[in-house]
Protein backbone atom coordinates (compact mmCIF):
# COMPACT_ATOMS: atom_id res chain seq x y z
CA UNK A 1 0.00 0.00 0.00
CA UNK A 2 1.00 3.39 -0.68
CA UNK A 3 1.26 6.43 1.50
CA UNK A 4 -1.56 8.15 -0.37
CA UNK A 5 -3.64 5.19 -0.79
CA UNK A 6 -2.93 4.55 3.14
CA UNK A 7 -3.85 8.48 3.77
CA UNK A 8 -7.02 8.06 1.38
CA UNK A 9 -8.19 5.29 3.40
CA UNK A 10 -7.82 7.18 6.68
CA UNK A 11 -9.78 10.05 5.31
CA UNK A 12 -12.57 7.38 4.82
CA UNK A 13 -12.58 5.71 7.46
CA UNK A 14 -12.60 9.34 9.41
CA UNK A 15 -15.23 10.48 7.33
CA UNK A 16 -17.41 7.36 8.06
CA UNK A 17 -17.05 7.45 11.89
CA UNK A 18 -17.64 11.19 12.32
CA UNK A 19 -21.57 11.06 10.19
CA UNK A 20 -22.25 7.72 12.44
CA UNK A 21 -21.71 10.03 15.89
CA UNK A 22 -19.56 7.26 17.19
CA UNK A 23 -16.37 9.27 17.24
CA UNK A 24 -16.55 12.66 19.64
CA UNK A 25 -13.93 15.31 19.72
CA UNK A 26 -13.43 17.42 23.06
CA UNK A 27 -11.33 19.55 24.05
CA UNK A 28 -9.47 19.40 27.47
CA UNK A 29 -6.75 20.40 29.84
CA UNK A 30 -3.16 20.88 28.35
CA UNK A 31 -0.17 19.24 29.76
CA UNK A 32 2.90 20.94 29.21
CA UNK A 33 6.58 20.16 30.88
CA UNK A 34 7.93 22.56 33.05
CA UNK A 35 11.51 23.07 33.93
CA UNK A 36 11.76 24.34 37.67
CA UNK A 37 13.80 27.83 37.71
CA UNK A 38 15.44 26.76 41.10
CA UNK A 39 16.87 22.91 40.55
CA UNK A 40 16.07 22.44 36.38
CA UNK A 41 14.03 19.31 37.35
CA UNK A 42 11.09 18.55 35.11
CA UNK A 43 7.47 19.11 36.18
CA UNK A 44 4.25 18.28 34.53
CA UNK A 45 1.59 20.87 34.79
CA UNK A 46 -1.91 20.88 33.47
CA UNK A 47 -2.96 24.10 31.81
CA UNK A 48 -7.00 24.75 31.90
CA UNK A 49 -8.57 25.69 28.76
CA UNK A 50 -8.17 29.13 27.78
CA UNK A 51 -4.71 29.73 30.23
CA UNK A 52 -1.51 30.53 29.28
CA UNK A 53 0.57 30.14 32.06
CA UNK A 54 0.00 28.45 35.23
CA UNK A 55 1.47 28.23 38.39
CA UNK A 56 2.83 25.19 40.18
CA UNK A 57 5.32 23.78 43.13
CA UNK A 58 8.19 22.01 42.08
CA UNK A 59 8.15 18.08 43.25
CA UNK A 60 11.68 18.00 43.54
CA UNK A 61 12.50 21.66 45.82
CA UNK A 62 9.38 22.90 46.76
CA UNK A 63 9.92 26.10 44.87
CA UNK A 64 7.05 27.99 44.10
CA UNK A 65 6.88 29.31 40.35
CA UNK A 66 4.85 30.06 37.19
CA UNK A 67 4.83 28.61 33.78
CA UNK A 68 6.13 29.90 31.01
Amino acid sequence: MSKQSMREETERLIKEAMERKSVTITQGETRIEAKCGKCGAPNRVKLPLGEKRATFTCKECGHKQRSL
